[in-house]
């Protein structure tokens, strides 16, 4: 086997980040193996900015393996989905062009790098997902988003063997970046479009009618001025919102409860659902601003810090959000239910 040592993805554009999502005795190939293959859809810019995020993961963090997926990965995503503008999924949830995530690091409206790093083992992975100094160096160098799943290479081959179509699509789709050859993915089972119809199907019924719950309550507490209760509660019904679409397409919740890092993961599904996704909650006012960090900042703060204070108007923005969220979040999820048929 090759000693693998990390792709220059700054090759000419005849050559490749890394391979298809190809496996040879049930793995992915190397991806200095071959370099037939191309990311066509990526200009030079996008391949700079991938590399330094690539050298800053190897830099800070010893991963086992490194996978590019998502829109960025696909041969067939559109260039212009990173433009300032997107054009909305449909005329009803048309809404403000800016990204939810509008700060110095979550530039507008913007498919993040979505990367996959595998290591040996749980602990590992919660180390690096907790390490601050890895995120704060993407923040500050590059200037696309890097969403990072950190995973154990035992929970990926047991989703791999289950037919989680989360891992799969990774496995068929996925570009290896980086690669000890250390590890070998296990070969995947797919789910036939019944199971996946049926699996969506209940996945959707159930973290769907929880938001619905959530949202009796979080009226109650409302109309009593509770705002601190209704803020966590609001917080829950956008979490589950989020969780469904994740579900329903990917069969796939990641466990984190922000919901910043739970749009981005939900708009990376695909290119055309993603303008729609990131412009739930609108950045392009201090008011805004101030309403989404407190909307995330509510699943601890409201419960546990008396201080913490929130506005009828804030909370009245806030909800109109989510609701916005909850109507995209159904009508997607139908009609990939439906698909699934």
């Amino acid at each position: 086997m090759l000693n693998i040592h990390m792709v220059n993805i700054m090759n000419t554009m005849t050559q490749s980040i890394g391979t298809r999502g190809c496996f040879s005795s049930h793995r992915f190939s190397s991806p200095t193996a071959s370099l037939s293959f191309q990311l066509p859809h990526l200009d030079h810019a996008k391949r700079r900015q991938l590399q330094q995020t690539v050298d800053i993961l190897l830099t800070l963090t010893k991963p086992s393996m490194l996978i590019l997926f998502g829109s960025h990965a696909r041969e067939n995503a559109q260039e212009s989905v990173c433009g300032d503008v997107y054009e909305p999924l449909s005329r009803s949830f048309s809404g403000p062009s800016s990204s939810p995530f509008s700060s110095s690091f979550f530039s507008k409206s913007q498919p993040c790098f979505d990367l996959l790093a595998i290591v040996k083992n749980d602990g590992l992975a919660k180390k690096i997902e907790r390490k601050d100094a890895l995120f704060n160096a993407f923040k500050k160098q590059v200037e696309t988003p890097v969403h990072l799943i950190v995973e154990d290479i035992h929970c990926v081959n047991r989703a791999l063997s289950r037919g989680i179509p989360f891992y799969t699509d990774i496995f068929h789709e996925g570009k290896v970046l980086y690669d000890t050859n250390e590890y070998h993915l296990a070969h995947p089972f797919i789910l036939s479009p019944s199971e996946r119809y049926r699996a969506a199907k209940s996945d959707f019924e159930h973290w769907f009618s929880k938001a619905l719950i959530l949202r009796k309550s979080f009226t109650l507490h409302f109309l009593e001025q509770d705002y601190s209760e209704a803020a966590f509660l609001l917080h829950q019904i956008a979490e589950r919102l989020y969780g469904t679409m994740l579900l329903v397409f990917s069969r796939y919740k990641s466990s984190s409860h922000d919901l910043r890092k739970l749009g981005l993961r939900a708009a990376s599904l695909s290119s055309e659902l993603a303008p729609s996704v990131l412009s739930v909650f609108p950045q392009t006012t201090e008011f805004e601003q101030r309403c989404f960090a407190l909307l995330r900042s509510a699943y601890v703060n409201a419960r546990y810090k008396p201080s913490f204070a929130i506005s009828h108007a804030e909370l009245t923005w806030l909800s109109e959000r989510v609701w916005h969220l909850q109507a995209l979040v159904e009508q997607c999820c139908r009609e990939r239910i439906a698909s699934y048929c």
